[in-house]
C-alpha cells in the first residue's frame, strides 16, 4: 500500500512537472502561473523534510548561482523608489527559486530531463498549430492575413522575439532527440516540418543567428572532425540565405514607428548609448534599483529621436544591460558568474543539449530583455535547473571555478568587456553632438503617404472587406479619363463584428504629431435611398487602439472612434455630414460633433481635408476639417478673440497611435447595399512637439 502511494506520487509529480513544460508556449500566462504553483505545492507534500534538507544542502551552491536573479531583484528593492513596481518584479523572478528549489532537493529519474524537454516542444507544436489554424480560417473567411510577424503574434498571443525563442529551443531538443534516438523518427519530421517554416514566419531576426549558433554548438559534439569544416560552411550559407529572404529583409526597412530614416544598426547603438548614459546617472555599485522609474532613460530616448523607444517606454532590449541598469556592477558581475558556471558546468558533463540551449539563449540576450517577460522567465529557469541537477554536483562547484585559470580569464574578460563599454559609451564624443543633429533632421523628416488610385491601390493600405470582389478600380463615373477607388458593402459583410468594407492605413501619428491629409469621395445613387429607418454610416475615421498590453479581446471597454466622418440619414430620405472628435469611454463623454450645414447629393465629388494635431489634453489636441475647402468652424476663439476653425478636444485614448480608415461602416439593420467611391487621397504627419 505505501508503495502504490509513493508510485502515485511519483505519477502526480512528472504529471504537474510535464504541465508546467507544455504550457509555457500556450497563449495565456495564467495558464502556465498556475501549472507553476500547483507543481510547487505538490512539492511541499512530496517528500520529507528532511530529504529535501539532505538534497539542497548537496546542491546548495548550485542552488544559490541558478537563483541569482531572484536575489538580484530582492537586493534592488533596498535602493529602489518605486517599491509596488519592485514587488511585480520580485513576482516574475520567483520562478528563479521555485525550479532550484524543488528539483535539487529531490531525487529525478535519469529519464526527466529527456522527458520534460519533449513535452515542451509538444507544448510549442500545439500552439503553433492552434496558432496557424486561426491564421487559416482569418485567411478563409476574409477576416485578413495574420500570417507573419507582428500580426502573427495576436494569434499566438505572444511576443513574437519569445516565441521564437521556444520554436529555436524546439528545434534543439528534436535534433538533440534524433540523435540520441530518443524520439520516433515520423513524430520528430512532424515537428520540425512546422517549426522550420515558422521560424520564417516569424521573421524575428536574432533567431536566425540563435538557431545557427545553437546547431553548431549542438552538431559539433557529435559529428566526426572530418565534417565539422564542412558544418561551419555550410550551415552559415543556409542561414544566410534564409535571413536574406524578403520576409526577413522587410525588418530591415525604415520603420514609420519609429519615424526614422536611419538604418537598424544604428537604431540600436543610439537605444544602447541612451541606456549606458542612464547608468552613468545611477550608481555604479548597484544601480537604479528594482523596479525604479527611468524618466532619465526615456528623456535620454526623447533627446536622441528615438521615437518609438520613447513613447512605448522601452526597456534596454538587451538583458546585460538591463540587469546593469536595475543592480549596477554588482548586478551584473553575479549574472555574468552564474552564465560562466552554467557553461563550464555544460562543458565539463559533456552536455551537447544544455551547451546548445543555452548559447541560443545568450544570443538572444544580446538584443531583447529575456529575463524581464514572464516567458523568458520560466523558459530559462526550468531548463537551467533540469541541465544541472542532472549533472553529478561536485562538492564545491564555486572552487573549483574560481581555481581554473581558464575560468577566471574567461570571467575577467567578460566583466571588462562590460566596464569597458560602460566607459567608452559614456565619455563625450567629439562629434555626437553633430551626429545627432544629422539624425534629428532625418528622424524629423515629413512621412507622406499619398495615392490616385490610377492603375491599383498602393502597397501601405491595409483592407476590412468580405472578399476581393468588394474592392476595385473604376472609371470615375463623370469622368472616363480617370480611375477611381469603388468601395462596396453589402449587408452579409460582416467583419470583427461590423457592417463594413474599409481601408485602413497605420502611419504611426502618436501624440505631439501633426497630421495633413485629405481624400476626394463620391455618392452614387444606390448610397443615397428614401424610406429608411434613420441611421448613420461612417465613411472615415481615426480609430484607436487597446492600452498597451491589451488586445481587444482582454481590453474590453467600449470606445468611440476618436476622429469620424460620418453620414446620418432620416426617413425622408435626408442625408446630413457630421463631424465628430474627441473622447468617449465609461463616463467620459467629451465628443464633440460639428453638422455640415447643406444636405449630401448623390453623383457628386466632394473633397474633405483635415489637420489634427494628436493630443492626450484637451486644451491641445484639435482638428481643422474642410470640405470643398470650406471651414466647418468659423469661431472666434475665447483665447485671443481671433478668428478659428479648430476643434479643440483630445483625440487619443492611450500613447498607441490611431489608424486611419475610409469606406464604409454602418449599423446593422439597413435595408440596402452600398458603394462609394474615393480618389486623390494624401496624407503628410511630423513630430512637432
Amino acid at each position: 500500500m505505501i508503495g502504490n502511494k509513493k508510485v502515485l506520487k511519483e505519477k502526480v509529480f512528472y504529471w504537474l512537472l510535464t504541465f508546467v513544460a507544455i504550457t509555457i508556449a500556450f497563449p495565456s500566462y495564467s495558464i502556465s502561473s498556475q501549472a507553476i504553483i500547483g507543481f510547487a505545492l505538490f512539492w511541499v507534500f512530496y517528500n520529507s523534510f528532511k530529504e529535501k534538507k539532505e538534497l539542497l544542502q548537496k546542491n546548495i551552491i548550485p542552488f544559490l548561482l541558478l537563483s541569482i536573479p531572484f536575489w538580484l531583484a530582492l537586493f534592488g528593492t533596498i535602493f529602489t523608489n518605486d517599491f509596488e513596481t519592485a514587488l511585480k518584479e520580485i513576482t516574475n523572478k520567483i520562478p528563479f527559486l521555485i525550479f532550484p528549489l524543488t528539483l535539487f532537493s529531490v531525487k529525478l529519474q535519469n529519464k526527466t530531463v529527456p522527458f520534460i524537454t519533449k513535452q515542451f516542444s509538444i507544448g510549442v507544436f500545439v500552439a503553433s498549430l492552434l496558432a496557424l489554424m486561426k491564421v487559416v480560417y482569418f485567411k478563409v473567411n476574409s477576416l485578413g492575413d495574420y500570417y507573419y510577424y507582428d500580426k502573427l503574434s495576436i494569434l499566438l498571443n505572444k511576443h513574437t522575439t519569445y516565441f521564437a525563442l521556444f520554436v529555436v529551443l524546439s528545434i534543439l531538443i528534436v535534433i538533440h532527440q534524433l540523435i540520441y534516438k530518443k524520439i520516433n523518427k515520423k513524430v520528430s519530421i512532424a515537428l520540425l516540418i512546422l517549426f522550420v517554416p515558422l521560424i520564417y514566419m516569424l521573421s524575428v531576426r536574432i533567431s536566425i543567428l540563435a538557431l545557427l549558433v545553437g546547431l553548431l554548438t549542438l552538431l559539433v559534439y557529435h559529428l566526426k572532425r572530418k565534417y565539422i569544416v564542412g558544418l561551419l560552411v555550410s550551415l552559415p550559407i543556409i542561414f544566410g540565405s534564409i535571413y536574406f529572404t524578403p520576409n526577413f529583409q522587410k525588418r530591415f526597412e525604415k520603420s514609420t514607428t519609429e519615424n526614422t530614416e536611419i538604418n537598424d544598426i544604428d537604431y540600436r547603438k543610439l537605444h544602447w548609448e541612451s541606456v549606458l548614459e542612464t547608468i552613468s546617472q545611477n550608481s555604479l555599485l548597484v544601480g537604479n534599483g528594482t523596479g525604479s522609474n527611468r524618466d532619465f532613460l526615456y528623456n535620454k530616448y526623447k533627446e536622441n529621436k528615438l521615437t518609438a523607444a520613447y513613447e512605448d517606454e522601452y526597456n534596454a532590449h538587451n538583458q546585460f544591460l538591463e540587469i546593469f541598469l536595475n543592480q549596477g556592477l554588482i548586478g551584473i558581475s553575479l549574472f555574468l558568474l552564474l552564465i560562466t558556471f552554467l557553461i563550464c558546468s555544460f562543458i565539463k558533463s559533456k552536455n551537447s543539449l544544455a551547451l546548445s540551449v543555452l548559447a541560443a539563449i545568450i544570443i538572444f540576450m544580446f538584443t531583447e530583455s529575456i529575463l524581464e517577460r514572464h516567458s523568458g522567465v520560466i523558459v530559462f529557469a526550468l531548463f537551467m535547473s533540469l541541465f544541472i541537477v542532472k549533472n553529478k554536483p561536485s562538492p564545491n562547484p564555486l572552487k573549483e571555478l574560481i581555481k581554473n585559470p581558464v575560468v577566471c580569464l574567461f570571467y575577467g574578460l567578460l566583466l571588462g568587456f562590460f566596464i569597458a563599454l560602460f566607459f567608452y559609451n559614456t565619455k563625450p564624443h567629439q562629434n555626437k553632438a553633430e551626429n545627432l543633429n544629422t539624425i534629428e533632421v532625418k528622424l524629423n523628416k515629413k512621412k507622406k503617404f499619398s495615392d490616385n488610385f490610377e492603375n491599383s491601390y498602393k502597397n501601405f493600405w491595409l483592407k476590412e472587406l468580405a472578399d476581393d470582389s468588394r474592392d476595385s478600380i473604376v472609371k470615375d463615373p463623370l469622368d472616363s479619363t480617370n480611375n477611381v477607388l469603388k468601395i462596396t458593402n453589402n449587408l452579409e459583410d460582416r467583419i470583427s463584428g461590423g457592417l463594413r468594407s474599409e481601408y485602413l492605413l497605420h502611419s504611426k501619428d502618436s501624440f505631439g504629431y501633426k497630421t495633413n491629409y485629405g481624400f476626394n469621395f463620391f455618392l452614387p445613387e444606390n448610397f443615397i435611398k428614401k424610406g429608411e429607418e434613420k441611421g448613420w454610416i461612417i465613411i472615415h475615421q481615426w480609430h484607436d487602439a487597446p492600452a498597451p498590453g491589451f488586445n481587444w479581446s482582454t481590453y474590453a471597454r467600449k470606445t468611440q472612434p476618436p476622429v469620424h466622418l460620418l453620414i446620418e440619414h432620416n426617413t425622408n430620405g435626408d442625408y446630413y455630414l457630421f463631424f465628430k472628435t474627441g473622447l468617449e469611454i465609461g463616463d467620459i463623454k467629451e465628443i464633440k460633433i460639428v453638422k455640415w450645414p447643406e444636405k449630401m447629393i448623390s453623383n457628386k465629388w466632394y473633397s474633405f481635408s483635415c489637420e489634427i494635431f494628436w493630443s492626450l489634453y484637451s486644451d491641445e489636441g484639435y482638428a481643422i476639417p474642410k470640405l470643398d475647402d470650406k471651414y466647418f468652424v468659423n469661431e472666434i476663439s475665447e483665447k485671443d478673440l481671433q478668428l478659428s476653425h479648430k476643434i479643440f478636444a483630445r483625440n487619443m485614448y492611450n500613447s498607441i497611435p490611431n489608424y486611419f480608415k475610409f469606406g464604409i461602416y454602418r449599423q446593422g439593420w439597413e435595408k440596402y447595399n452600398r458603394d462609394i467611391y474615393f480618389d486623390d487621397f494624401f496624407a503628410e504627419s511630423e513630430r512637432v512637439k
